[in-house]
Parts: structure tokens; sequence; C-alpha cells
């Protein structure tokens, strides 16, 4: 409509801003939306057309949701999974999330987010499921190493110590998401810093990892300050928030 796709990148990456800084009432999520907005490849990003300012915006609704309007964090975080192949990762972390939530639990929230990455996703799949298969999953293992990338495979290859592969990524990653499952708390900033961490190591041991995967890092972790506990609250703020839950 604008004649430039990254208009609506623009548009992500304030709303994203706006969502995070309005997670919670507090000058830390406040600041979060700061430095999300202020980090210095930000406009780098949106230059090149990367579309990781979206899937920052999807995370970002998804802990608006468990905070704020928790019957829609499972569809909020349906759409967040289908965003991006590698928000895959977020999978175990909403059943995670889900499992300790009164409502039907994590069978629940579960339903609601393959409904919602489900009605998002068919249509495309449909309309051409070998192309669909290829372009979205399968490319992801054919695609060639690139010695210029922002990881630990760039390094090892320049010392000779060969390539690695797309397994590399897959366990660290896995790694990861099992470290942070013992190590954070079962909440939004939990869920928030456990995929931040995942999604970093699997950049960071992959193969074509550059400053887009890393600017979705940053993101997540300013969603996760965000949504940090409100114990730290004054009680007029807790009644702030209260009340603009209530309306």
């Amino acid at each position: 409509m604008a004649g430039d796709y990254r208009y609506s990148e623009l548009a992500a990456v304030v709303l994203g801003a706006g969502l995070i800084g309005y997670t919670q009432p507090t000058i830390t999520a406040r600041l979060a939306a700061a430095l999300f907005l202020t980090q210095p490849r930000g406009m780098f990003v949106l230059e090149q057309g990367w579309t990781e300012p979206i899937a920052v915006l999807m995370v970002a609704l998804s802990l608006f949701a468990m905070i704020r309007l928790p019957r829609l964090n499972g569809w909020a975080g349906g759409l967040a999974v289908v965003t991006k192949q590698y928000l895959v990762l977020a999978v175990p972390l909403l059943v995670r999330f889900g499992a300790s939530r009164s409502g039907g639990g994590a069978g629940s929230l579960g339903l609601r987010a393959a409904f919602a990455g489900t009605l998002v996703t068919l249509p495309f799949a449909l309309w051409h499921v070998p192309s669909f298969i290829d372009s979205v999953v399968l490319l992801q293992t054919r695609e060639p190493f690139r010695s210029d990338s922002l990881s630990y495979l760039s390094w090892a290859a320049r010392e000779g110590w060969g390539t690695g592969s797309i397994v590399w990524a897959l366990v660290a990653a896995c790694i990861a998401l099992l470290v942070s499952a013992f190590r954070t708390p079962n909440t939004a900033a939990g869920f928030a810093a456990s995929l931040a961490l995942s999604s970093f190591a699997m950049f960071a041991f992959g193969s074509k990892a550059f400053c887009n995967y890393y600017f979705f890092v940053v993101g997540t972790l300013c969603c996760s300050n965000a949504a940090q506990s409100t114990s730290c609250l004054t009680p007029a703020d807790r009644r702030r928030m209260m009340d603009e839950q209530t309306a």
C-alpha cells in the first residue's frame, strides 16, 4: 500500500516497543522499550528489510497477553510460533507456561495456539504443499555455510576446524532450552528469557547468523525485562495496574 514493505516493519517496531513499554506500569518496562527502539543496529535491520521486527512484535504481544490479557495468551503464542522457523523453540516454553495455569492448563493453551497458528499458515501450505515444505522446512538444511556469519562456527572455520552443520545449532538450542527450564521461573519473564537464551545459542552455533538474528535476541530480552515481577511496585502502581487490567 505504501510502495515499500519496510513500512510494515517500521510499524512492527513501533507497535512492539509500545507493547513492551506497556506490559507493566513500571519504569523498567519503559526503559526496556526505549532500549529496543535505540539499539544500534535497529535502523540497519529496517533498511535491509529483515523480518525480525515482526517476530519481536509477536513475542511482545504474547507477553502482553500473558500478563494483561490471559484469555488471549494461547492465540498470541500460536501466532508467534509460526512467524519464523526458529520460533518453534517457543513451543515447549508455551507448554511449560500453560501447565501451571488454571482453566485447562497446557492443553487449553496448546489448542488455542495450534488453532491460531494453523489458521494463518494452512492457506499458504495448501496452495502448494511440496513448495511450502521445501521453502519453509527443507531449505534450512540445504543453505550453504557462510564464512561471514556472526557465529562460533564461522570463527572455527577460519581457524581450520571445519564448518560444522545445522546439528550444532539444534543441539545448542536444545541444551539452552533444558538449562532454562530449570533455571528460569515459569512466568512471562521466564518465558521470554528462555526464548532469548535458546535462540541466541542456536544463532551463535549456526552457519548463517547475522545481526537481524541478534536484533531478535535483544528484542526478546527487552520483553523479558519489561515482564519482570511487580513485587517491587508501590501500592499505587499496583492499584493502577489492576484498574487498567479491569478496564
